[in-house]
């Protein structure tokens, strides 16, 4: 079923907080201050409108948009974090996050972008509202025992909302037979990862749209293949979407990244 907001809602993908992570931090350096113990696991994809999660490349667990701008305050002891990030210095040398390199953590620009129980999320370097600057990066951290252990670590350049387990996300190339007056669109899909090739059709979830005054926000997603696959390219499809109302002068976007593209039309 596709599911529609009112019209009179203005859309805004980054508001609300889904994961169990309190309130946004004000620091843009160094920890922030542990206050209670780690957080209860969270739900990790969101609602349909401005509740959605993000994080690279959609890759659970997500963060709000406001979070990269100075962190979330942690529930998690500093130490450990710093202890973690230390040893990830220590052994990865110029390969570690540029931020960390020849620099005292304590005093380093990181911060906590989302936890749950077994799984932490760090930036690195400098980020603002808009995501990474040219040297953010993240490192995500699971839990080792009494600490946490370095799980991976890089730049952070595509952000996407969190998919849900076992989905990837489908990408709208294009947009065709627009009439203002019509409910329904012809739009191009693409699957994003490595599917060998197939059509994506049969695999197709039912796309959510979050409609307003202004815009219409698709976000789109398949079965993920299981197994190897070879990534042979994935060409564009034709496929019909049904919106809520005629789609007017309204722009027409692209939620599987963020913040959402315009789709380009084509008469």
């Amino acid at each position: 079923m596709v599911m529609t907001t009112p019209r009179t809602a203005r859309l805004g993908i980054a508001v609300a907080l889904l994961l169990c992570v309190s309130a946004c931090g004000t620091e843009t350096s160094g920890p922030v201050e542990a206050t209670k113990s780690v957080p209860e696991e969270a739900e990790e994809s969101g609602g349909p409108s401005d509740e959605r999660p993000i994080s690279c490349t959609g890759e659970a667990p997500g963060w709000p948009a406001s979070a990269m701008d100075g962190g979330i305050a942690s529930r998690l002891p500093a130490d450990e974090l710093t202890r973690a990030l230390e040893a990830l210095a220590a052994r990865a040398g110029i390969d570690a996050p540029s931020a960390l390199q020849d620099a005292d953590v304590h005093e380093a620009p990181w911060f906590v972008l989302a936890e749950t129980k077994t799984s932490v999320v760090v930036a690195t370097g400098s980020w603002d509202g808009g995501g990474p600057g040219r040297d953010g990066e993240v490192v995500r951290l699971k839990a080792s025992g009494a600490g946490w252990q370095v799980q991976s670590w890089g730049d952070c350049r595509n952000l996407a909302p969190v998919v849900d387990p076992g989905l990837q996300w489908v990408r709208i190339d294009a947009a065709t037979d627009l009439d203002p007056a019509s409910t329904e669109v012809t739009v191009e899909v693409t699957e994003g990862g490595c599917t060998s090739g197939r059509d994506p059709r049969p695999f197709l979830q039912e796309p959510t749209l979050v409609e307003d005054d202004d815009s219409v926000v698709v976000f789109w997603t398949s079965e993920a293949p299981e197994g190897a696959n070879n990534c042979v390219g994935n060409q564009p499809v034709p496929h019909p979407l049904r919106l809520g109302e005629p789609l007017g002068d309204r722009e027409l976007l692209d939620g599987s990244r963020w913040p959402a593209r315009p789709v380009p039309r084509r008469r």
